[in-house]
């Protein structure tokens, strides 16, 4: 039997009852006619759950500690890291390096036929190939474009790789993007990082001042490891293309 020591008190707080009532509302087989309703219920419910009271468990000391470096790292503040339009801002995470290993996310995503589901690196990976383009918000220009660039090029790696758009947009906002018949996204799926800032604070790319995340690239193999990475120094400017495209096709083979 392990003693007391063994184990240590962390902290977690619980999703609040509005957010389940919602999830189980967004599985629902008829899909809501008005998803503008929806991402309203969400961002007040984000608001909300800053506040809902923890309550303590119990967990092996050995978690906490691994859990802790990771959030350690997590919180790592790198002012002058990036500018926009010019002003320097500050990004919080680690700096990844090609050679790195991938960290872990959550991230979220919204199908018809699973609702609203949590996506983490494993299931990103899916044992392919992977880039991920990272943006503040789709619905601006250079995200625009970024996103577009990269789906039409991406074509001819269709099937051989995994490709995704990240940013703290509402699913339901990236989907209605990637839906729009102007610039149809069939070659990038989208992953939102709205909730915890999962993706952000483990890659780096979290822009303290503005809570979006920084334009970036990161290529990772299927076992996990980075091979490519960029941060755009510039959050107006648009990354090198090339570049990542070269990377991930030497991955692909």
């Amino acid at each position: 039997m392990r003693s007391a020591n063994h184990f240590a008190v962390h902290r977690v707080a619980p999703p609040p009852i509005a957010y389940l009532r919602l999830l189980l509302f967004l599985r629902l087989d008829t899909p809501p006619a008005n998803s503008y309703a929806i991402d309203d219920a969400l961002l007040a419910v984000h608001k909300v759950s800053d506040s809902w009271p923890a309550t303590a468990t119990c967990c092996p000391r050995g978690q906490v500690s691994r859990r802790k470096s990771r959030e350690d790292a997590s919180m790592v503040r790198r002012p002058n890291a990036v500018t926009f339009k010019g002003t320097p801002l500050t990004l919080i995470g680690p700096q990844l390096r090609p050679g790195d290993s991938a960290p872990d996310f959550t991230v979220h995503r919204f199908t018809p036929d699973r609702g609203l589901f949590a996506v983490n690196l494993r299931d990103a990976l899916g044992g392919k190939p992977t880039l991920f383009s990272v943006v503040p918000s789709l619905d601006t220009p250079v995200c625009s474009t970024q996103t577009q660039k990269f789906n039409k090029d991406l074509a001819q790696l269709a099937g051989r790789v995994n490709c995704y758009t990240v940013s703290v947009d509402l699913p339901f906002a990236q989907n209605r993007f990637c839906g729009d018949p102007s610039h149809k996204i069939d070659h990038l799926i989208s992953l939102s990082d709205y909730q915890n800032r999962s993706f952000g604070q483990a890659y780096g790319v979290l822009i303290d001042e503005l809570k979006l995340l920084a334009r970036s690239v990161f290529v990772v193999s299927p076992d996990g490891k980075i091979t490519y990475c960029q941060y755009v120094p510039e959050v107006t400017q648009e990354p090198d293309y090339d570049k990542a495209l070269t990377a991930l096709r030497q991955l692909a083979g």
